[in-house]
């Protein structure tokens, strides 16, 4: 879900989406409309209220651990997260459908392309993961 997290109306958003799968499902509404909803569905809008909480909660904690953490640790973050959330657990052994460039990755944790391809050799070095185009495997998601 994205879009605007809040109920006011900002002529000046820049926000973007870009699909990286097919499986995706496009709606769209009015603001009025949506405001409407919520009156009408307290559940729906308790909902909506913990999901901005939850948005906002993530974008402290990125920027806190921009400002406190090295781009490794961002990245084994930014895995494990990733691990969790979408990966095919296997005993401690996880595979993760890989729909992002190295470059995407980098932009993700903020930092150069370049580090992160180099943070990503280092791991396939030490036999942590092994990444593919199509696919992340990381061989023991508690050593990370």
């Amino acid at each position: 879900m994205f879009g605007e997290l809040e109920l006011e109306n900002d002529r000046n958003s820049s926000e973007y989406a870009k699909a990286l799968t097919d499986e995706i499902i496009i709606c769209s509404f009015l603001m009025s409309d949506f405001e409407n909803l919520l009156l009408q569905n307290p559940n729906l809008a308790l909902s909506y209220t913990k999901f901005v909480g939850l948005k906002m909660k993530r974008i402290k904690n990125s920027y806190a651990n921009l400002m406190s953490k090295d781009a490794k640790t961002r990245l084994l973050n930014f895995l494990k997260d990733w691990a969790e959330k979408e990966g095919n657990k296997i005993d401690n052994r996880v595979i993760i459908e890989n729909y992002l460039t190295q470059n995407d990755i980098a932009q993700i944790i903020c930092t150069s392309r370049q580090t992160a391809t180099l943070l990503f050799n280092e791991l396939e070095e030490n036999g942590l993961m092994h990444y593919s185009r199509k696919e992340i495997i990381i061989e023991d998601i508690s050593k990370l």
